[in-house]
């Protein structure tokens, strides 16, 4: 097992609570928990703040804890289709088969994140509620075989580095596909008009000439393969000698490859999901000879295989980009004044890239207004950042519900993200850190802000005898804020931006913030706002 699996599966470990229940709408959530009256206290709200956008471009998907797969189309940032490659393993005790073997069903079961609503007393059957779904829309979904042999290392580092795929090699992936699908059902919610489902997952079995209910699992993408395929694959001739381990059988059996596509009644809509890939099976169902006979003739024993996708796994993704967003992100960008809108978007998106306390013009090693900050002695009691969202532009658009702001240069959290909280909600945690979405009040309420708690930064930086410390800052959005690993982008912006987090390549959705130029409107200005005492 290498360690790039190693690692992503202690990453995943660590994540999969979190994400039980993702991305749903609430409102005016607590990021007024603490010190914010801030009685008693004097307030500075001067200091230089500038802010401008980012484009990020291709991005490594193969660390990712989970993955996305669908489409989502966003009217301000345009659409995204997002297909996935993955490995296939044998499970980890050793594989033996029968004589005279025949498929008799394969089926695929991706797990769904989803929440139990209520359970019928009378009939046993459970309604669920998806989490970390986006869009309603059908989609074509095929699953083929896949040609492509994913590495554990890179050759052009000489085999010192792990093996990255990144979020633009779609067509790569999409050329080394075997043709025929796999999910050929005719029923056609399992491929051209597939959608991802909250039912519960149910299936019977005979009991004296009836249907009886034989087991119940949680909403799952959930599909029948090819049976021929896996006949062929697994126990043809082909096959002796390959499923041996999985160091032979992944050079055999390269993977499968999951390809969204728009579907045909759906238009430019779609959906898309969160999923655990590591979490998915494929079950074969097959029998064989038994040691027993009826009359002379051999009985037929029924036995399963489980094949696993837990292995390495990448996401790619490819683009159609709304004009006016592309604009603002590449060609219109002041990273001397900043802009005046600040576009944040997932997967290979934008990020906003955010400078404090202005330059240090007599060239002493410390910014000019912390100077001045740090000579009067202050004590720092309280220091947030608010962000505003355009809410014109983002009206009637699905809002991402976090915001996560990191040192950009180290490339890890902020010390505010270290504060210890207690929230039974994961989507809350780090609730004095903040960057949680606050919405207007009521039912539907539409996003009017972001904060973020930076206290023990600015503390920091006043206590610094040089400006090493004012570091610049990125602000992306997140799908999970104990997600604060990093993904490589495939080309370095700068030496500044080499990678971003992977939490926010995770996320699909995207907002547009204000910025703090001349041209917004003061109530919309992004606030640096910083509360202190005097020294006696």
């Amino acid at each position: 097992m290498n360690f790039n699996y190693l690692f992503k599966t202690v990453v995943f470990v660590c994540a999969i609570s979190l994400f039980a229940s993702c991305d749903k709408d609430y409102n005016e959530i607590g990021s007024e928990i603490v010190g914010d009256d801030n009685f008693g206290f004097e307030k500075y709200s001067d200091a230089s703040v500038v802010l401008y956008n980012q484009k990020i471009g291709p991005v490594a998907t193969n660390n990712l804890p989970l993955n996305k797969l669908g489409i989502y189309n966003s009217p301000v940032f345009g659409k995204t289709t997002a297909s996935i490659l993955t490995q296939i393993l044998l499970p980890t005790q050793s594989v033996n088969f029968g004589n005279n073997v025949e498929v008799t069903k394969v089926e695929l079961s991706i797990p769904l994140f989803s929440t139990l609503k209520s359970t019928d007393a009378t009939t046993g059957n459970s309604l669920y509620e998806l989490d970390s779904i986006y869009g309603a829309a059908k989609i074509k979904l095929d699953v083929y075989e896949s040609t492509f042999y994913m590495k554990d290392f890179d050759p052009s580092t000489g085999f010192q580095e792990g093996q990255k795929y990144y979020s633009d090699q779609a067509a790569e992936f999409d050329a080394a596909k075997n043709p025929t699908r796999l999910n050929d059902d005719s029923n056609t919610a399992q491929n051209d008009e597939f959608v991802f489902s909250p039912a519960e997952i149910i299936t019977y079995k005979d009991v004296d000439g009836v249907q009886v209910v034989d087991t119940r699992s949680k909403p799952a993408v959930q599909m029948n393969l090819n049976n021929a395929f896996f006949q062929n694959k697994i126990f043809g001739q082909g096959a002796a000698g390959k499923l041996v381990n999985n160091n032979i059988f992944t050079e055999y059996f390269r993977g499968l490859y999951f390809k969204a596509s728009p579907a045909a009644s759906a238009g430019d809509n779609g959906s898309m999901a969160l999923l655990n890939m590591a979490g998915a099976v494929v079950k074969i169902t097959y029998k064989q000879d038994g040691t027993s006979s009826t009359d002379g003739v051999l009985n037929r024993d029924e036995k399963t295989l489980e094949l696993k996708m837990n292995g390495k796994i990448a996401n790619v993704f490819t683009y159609e980009n709304n004009s006016t967003y592309i604009a603002n992100t590449t060609v219109n960008v002041n990273n001397i004044v900043g802009d005046d809108r600040l576009y944040l978007n997932g997967g290979e998106g934008s990020m906003a890239v955010i400078n404090l306390f202005g330059p240090d013009a007599d060239n002493d090693g410390l910014a000019d207004e912390l100077a001045d900050m740090r000579s009067k002695g202050w004590l720092i009691n309280d220091a947030t950042l608010t962000f505003f969202i355009d809410n014109v532009t983002m009206a009637n658009t699905p809002e991402p519900n976090r915001v996560y702001l990191y040192d950009l240069k180290n490339k890890r959290p902020l010390a505010d993200y270290y504060n210890n909280d207690v929230s039974i909600d994961p989507k809350f945690k780090r609730k004095i850190h903040g960057g949680i979405i606050t919405k207007e009040s009521g039912t539907g309420g539409r996003g009017v802000y972001y904060k973020v708690r930076i206290t023990n930064h600015v503390r920091n930086l006043l206590k610094s005898t040089s400006d090493s410390l004012n570091v610049p800052l990125g602000l992306v959005v997140t799908e999970g804020i104990d997600i604060i690993v990093n993904s490589k982008l495939k080309t370095a912006i700068s030496p500044l931006i080499k990678e971003v987090p992977a939490a926010s390549v995770l996320n699909p959705l995207g907002t547009v913030l204000y910025g703090n130029t001349d041209n917004v409107p003061e109530d919309n200005k992004v606030k640096l706002e910083i509360y202190y005492s005097k020294p006696n």
